[in-house]
């Protein structure tokens, strides 16, 4: 990831909305879970993934490359301190042999990363055969992603969003489309795909109502195409083939 994220205090900037814990537990539901399976979390900031993920997994590696998100997940999750490993790692060089995992999460954090194909082999290279990943990013093919283009051509920095909320950093502009090409190219196969909040790419003017946005991602129509690949966030399931 860029070098401001490393050090931003902006706790904002390491966290997810609550909604999008539905969308990952209703993904990990459909997989067969065995005793010792392993999971990594990457770029898990201050840990939004993990309540969920505890659910389903006895242990969990959750790595970030900021070192005050991490004190903050320490602290949030101290009774779980013997089910959680905590690594500080740049998601571009994972310290893992291949095929180490049996789930990756990686959710909003490509956006942020210099490199985002280069995260997402390193994702692929320590998914077991047969393993799953669940990936997601701030999908601009909407209204936001004009507003986006328009404020970073109005500022003299990448702005991280269509808002400009967040301190520091870099936003790449993704979509749904490359999203899902990424996956292609790495020979997955996707599962299922989900969108989840229309309000805030459609009406990105509303900045200042993140209370009523939130409360109402429009879950049940992001599950729908075309409009799951026009909804602010994006969500892919997918498993890494055998041969």
């Amino acid at each position: 990831m860029d070098t401001p994220y490393k050090t931003t205090t902006n706790i904002y900037s390491h966290t997810s909305v609550p909604w999008q814990q539905d969308i990952l537990n209703d993904f990990l539901k459909k997989i067969e879970i065995y005793k010792d399976a392993s999971c990594i979390d990457i770029g898990t900031g201050i840990g939004n993934n993990l309540s969920t993920l505890l659910k389903f997994y006895g242990k969990i590696v959750a790595i970030d490359i900021s070192e005050n998100a991490l004190k903050t997940l320490q602290k949030r999750y101290i009774r779980n301190q013997n089910q959680i490993t905590i690594r500080k790692m740049d998601a571009h060089h994972l310290d893992y042999p291949s095929a180490s995992f049996d789930l990756i999460v990686c959710a909003e954090m490509l956006e942020h990363c210099l490199k985002p194909q280069d995260v997402l082999n390193e994702c692929v290279r320590i998914l077991k055969p047969g393993g799953y990943i669940i990936f997601s990013c701030p999908n601009y093919f909407n209204p936001a992603g004009i507003v986006k283009i328009i404020r970073e051509n109005i500022y003299p920095r990448k702005t991280w969003d269509a808002w400009g909320n967040h301190d520091a950093g870099i936003e790449n502009f993704l979509t749904s489309f490359k999203i899902k090409k990424l996956a292609v190219k790495l020979r997955l196969d996707i599962i299922n795909d989900r969108g989840g909040d229309l309000i805030r790419s459609w009406l990105p003017f509303f900045k200042r109502y993140y209370k009523v946005i939130d409360r109402h991602p429009s879950l049940a129509v992001g599950r729908y195409w075309p409009l799951k690949v026009l909804m602010m966030n994006y969500f892919v399931f997918a498993r890494k083939r055998i041969n």
